[in-house]
């Protein structure tokens, strides 16, 4: 009753994946294109501490992390990836609930095209496996890894007092 075209046909019904996380959806895109934004409408019930991961595959087969992040989430609330840079060549987006109180799920999910930019994004690989967390520095809860055959994209970063960075993806620090 909740199939995945319910998460992008404008209606009130959701997709549901019909069971807790790990779950995704993927939004196929037809043909390469540049993407500015990200946009969800969360179903989730009950409310509660949540956690999800936004990538983009590009044409050539890599996959591209847009947004990481675990926050409290309730039914009807909107959650809004933009893009400082558009990001090119993309054919599919992926939305991956990896945690939380309820059925995956979602009653809309955007994504949002944009002109091409003679700007290129900011991507990075890690040399090594890496934490994704919570905040800026090591004080913050680990709520992922970044795999060395993961790709990130990231909106620029802090120094703390050390030099150590902190990388921004999705607008959350990394």
């Amino acid at each position: 009753d909740n199939p995945a075209a319910a998460a992008v046909d404008g209606k009130q019904l959701p997709w549901l994946a019909g069971d807790f996380a790990p779950q995704w959806i993927e939004i196929q895109l037809g043909e390469p294109s540049t993407i500015q934004r990200v946009g969800l409408l969360v179903a989730q019930w009950p409310a509660g501490e949540a956690r999800h991961q936004v990538t983009a595959r590009l044409a050539d087969g890599r996959s591209i992390l847009l947004a990481h992040n675990q926050r409290y989430l309730a039914s009807e609330q909107i959650l809004s990836y933009q893009l400082d840079v558009p990001l090119s060549d993309v054919v599919a987006v992926r939305i991956t609930s990896l945690a939380g109180p309820a059925w995956a799920a979602w009653n809309e999910v955007e994504v949002i095209s944009a002109p091409a930019s003679d700007t290129e994004a900011c991507i990075l690989s890690a040399a090594e496996s890496v934490a994704l967390r919570e905040g800026p520095g090591a004080d913050y809860e680990a709520t992922g890894t970044l795999s060395t055959d993961e790709l990130l994209y990231t909106d620029g970063y802090t120094l703390d007092e050390s030099g150590e960075k902190s990388w921004y993806v999705g607008g959350e620090s990394l």
